[in-house]
């Protein structure tokens, strides 16, 4: 049983108790653009590591869902692919925030070298996915941040959603973050 679904409508229970599909996805589209553009002007502060990306999706999702800023309690999949269990979670978040942090955040690297650095960092937080829902905004704004801090401007205006979603599939399936590479050049205009 998943203790984030409503018995009733089978959606999220959300803080606006919305009942339908459409009513939801309108709501949290609306509340999560306004609290990303407040971000772009004033980041969460903190240390690229577990405190840091559960603030991240705090700040992206406190209007909508009352676990906003935790991390999952239950196991999710999508499909046939089973993402970190919720037991491992803030273990292997923690690691790699560590393999981060050695890594000096991929400061003083060149563009090239920053985005295949970040999409590895992209594929591996989405491989563990810590929240029941809106991983990929929390990713996303993580990456820019980090950006920020390594002196890259990370625009993820031209990505599409499609591309976003199908270079995620595909490192997931090969295990390879090559396809996000891609989409990182293309964030930082290299492509």
């Amino acid at each position: 049983m998943d203790p984030y679904i409503h018995s009733r409508s089978h959606l999220l229970k959300n803080k606006a108790n919305l009942h339908t599909p459409e009513a939801l996805a309108a709501h949290e589209a609306r509340m999560v653009f306004k609290r990303l553009i407040f971000l772009y002007s004033r980041p969460v502060s903190g240390s690229f590591d577990l405190a840091h990306l559960l603030a991240i999706h705090r700040a992206l999702f406190q209007d909508v869902y009352p676990w906003a800023g935790r991390v999952r309690t239950c196991d999710l999949s999508l499909g046939p692919v089973s993402f970190c269990s919720a037991q491992r979670l803030e273990t292997s978040l923690t690691a790699l925030f560590g393999e981060l942090a050695r890594e000096n955040w991929l400061r003083e690297r060149s563009a090239e070298k920053f985005a295949h650095g970040a999409a590895y960092y992209l594929a591996e937080l989405n491989a563990i996915h810590p929240f029941r829902d809106g991983n990929g905004r929390t990713q996303r704004e993580f990456i820019r941040e980090l950006g920020v801090l390594a002196g890259h401007k990370v625009r993820w205006a031209p990505i599409t959603q499609f591309e976003m979603y199908t270079s995620s599939k595909l490192s997931m399936a090969t295990k390879n973050p090559i396809g996000l590479v891609h989409i990182l050049r293309m964030a930082l205009g290299l492509n």
